[in-house]
């Protein structure tokens, strides 16, 4: 086996793991750790229940979230072009959030 062919299973096999770390926890309860401790809930922007499907394909999208700011600032929704290609939205729950956010 190449070097090449080892060093792609290797990417899929990390982008796996953070679609999953931000995926399963999104379907299981609406939010990740992080996002429980900032007041944070993902939720579905039709009203229906989270996909596994959508969390995943927004959690392999979130390590390019970043490079996406020019998006989120031309889009009319002002949101992150990974929760709009998912149709997801993150809404605060919480009063408590921190200013500096």
């Amino acid at each position: 086996m190449g070097d090449w062919v080892l060093g792609f299973v290797s990417i899929v096999l990390v982008f796996a793991g953070i679609a999953a770390y931000w995926g399963v926890p999104a379907v299981r309860a609406g939010q990740t750790i992080g996002q429980a401790v900032l007041g944070l809930r993902v939720v579905s922007a039709t009203g229906e229940p989270l996909t596994l499907r959508a969390c995943l394909l927004r959690g392999v999208m979130q390590p390019f979230a970043p490079l996406l700011w020019l998006g989120r600032l031309l889009s009319s929704r002002r949101s992150y072009f990974p929760d709009d290609v998912a149709h997801v939205q993150v809404l605060t729950t919480s009063h408590n959030v921190p200013s500096s956010l």
